[in-house]
């Protein structure tokens, strides 16, 4: 297993763990105490890095593909949660957002991002990529 699958395993945990602690909280306590999981993310910012590789081609190559599907994949929720914070609010008398709803949006795209990208990687390494990838 390469440094990159690692890594990779290693946030698409970071991930997967960040919602499931976000959900168990929400549901025990409530969602003012729910935000608090967010700071589960900051693990990410010590993904090992044990040994310092020399990325070849092919893995250069798995990274910007999964970088573009984990960017989609951000930028697709922002669109999604945003629409539906306009729809749910639209009608409101003032039309009011609470404003714990910019940090859920922020950290919701940034773990899409994260577990789509780490996603990405572990299945783009399985195949061979096509000469013209």
């Amino acid at each position: 297993m390469s440094v990159q699958q690692k890594s990779a395993w290693y946030s698409l945990g970071i991930g997967l763990l960040t919602l499931a602690v976000y959900g168990v909280l929400r549901a025990v306590a409530g969602a003012n105490v729910a935000p608090a999981a967010m700071s589960i993310l900051a693990l990410t910012a010590v993904v090992p890095r044990a040994f310092p590789v020399t990325p070849d081609e092919r893995e250069r190559q798995i990274e910007r593909r999964a970088e573009v599907f984990g960017g989609l994949a951000a930028y697709l929720f922002l669109v999604v949660a945003g629409m539906l914070v306009w729809l749910t609010h639209f009608r409101l008398d003032p039309p009011v957002v609470d404003v714990g709803v910019l940090p859920a949006l922020i950290t919701g795209a940034f773990v899409a991002m994260l577990v789509v990208r780490s996603a990405s990687v572990l299945v783009l390494s399985r195949r061979p990529l096509a000469a013209g990838d």
